[in-house]
């Protein structure tokens, strides 16, 4: 468990994310980009986050691994900042480990399935 927890903290975040006034949409919309983790093929996705005053953020999106952008609808004339989080869910994984290692170790460990 110690190893699945170290691996969840050594992951890579995304690269930097900037963002921008859809073109041609008449307002209220604001598309975000950011550059794939290196890891992205072992993430659940990304979370976005949105603040309108570059300290208290709230979750506004997800989007799954292999995406790089995502569209968010906005109140026009406002400032907004965004960050962007990979999604990982370590109990997933925790679980999942477990799970291999009492079938592999089971007849050792006299753990019938």
């Amino acid at each position: 468990m110690i190893f699945i927890l170290w691996c969840a903290l050594s992951l890579s975040p995304p690269g930097p994310a900037h963002a921008y006034d859809a073109p041609d949409d008449g307002g209220g919309v604001i598309i975000i980009e950011w550059q794939l983790s290196p890891d992205d093929t072992i993430l659940d996705g990304y979370e976005i986050y949105r603040s309108q005053n570059g300290i208290d953020f709230e979750k506004v999106g997800f989007i799954g691994r292999n995406c790089n952008s995502i569209e968010d609808q906005t109140e026009d004339k406002i400032q907004y900042y965004y960050k962007v989080a990979f999604g990982y869910t370590v109990m997933a994984r925790v679980s999942l480990l477990i799970g291999r290692i009492q079938f592999l170790l089971g007849p050792w460990l006299g753990i019938v399935k």
